[in-house]
């Protein structure tokens, strides 16, 4: 395996491996141990133990039966319906804000907004994994930051307007090329 270190100063294992998978510098199905990717980020194998746990749950890898693992299969289609998943939760979590709710801040801090908005302890821990994972990704990747997406929906969908489903779909497909173009 290639050695793939710690770009940050104050860098995590989970955040060094989930850079590499979501940007392809760790293909699907590559196999790997604990002991190749502690030796590929120059750390102990404690963190990537731990790390493997939370990338796991954020879908980014999968176990296998010999205690390897191997980085999920992320194409454009399970891009898609992740993404879709977040924006069916954003819209309810929309839904349940005060009518007088704002969301202000830079993007990532008006999705969390939202993810606070949601009554269950469920539906927030999957849609802050899909926020955290895959929406800060795209983010990330947008060569200049976009302020007022989110209040532009929640806009929309407080005024019941027609628009609000095409509208959450285009934001979607510019998240999936967002991570699609980096990927390439």
């Amino acid at each position: 395996m290639e050695y793939i270190g710690i770009q940050k100063k104050n860098g995590s294992v989970v955040e060094a491996l989930q850079q590499a998978i979501l940007s392809g510098q760790i293909p699907a199905d590559t196999e790997m141990t604990q002991n190749e990717l502690a030796k590929s980020l120059g750390v102990s194998r404690m963190p990537v133990r731990e790390a493997l746990m939370i990338l796991e749950y954020q879908g980014l890898i999968i176990r296998l039966p010999n205690n390897h693992v191997k980085a999920a299969d992320l194409n454009e289609d399970a891009l898609r319906q992740i993404l879709a998943l977040g924006a069916q939760l954003e819209r309810q979590a929309m839904r349940a804000l005060p009518p007088d709710a704002a969301l202000a801040g830079g993007e990532m801090l008006q999705h969390r907004t939202l993810r606070s908005a949601l009554p269950y302890p469920l539906h927030r821990k999957l849609l802050e994994s899909i926020q955290e994972t895959y929406i800060a990704f795209a983010i990330n990747a947008r060569p200049e930051p976009v302020g007022d997406r989110l209040t532009r929906l929640l806009s929309l969908d407080r005024q019941g307007s027609p628009d609000v489903l095409s509208a959450w779909q285009t934001y979607e497909e510019e998240l999936l090329h967002l991570i699609l173009s980096v990927r390439s």
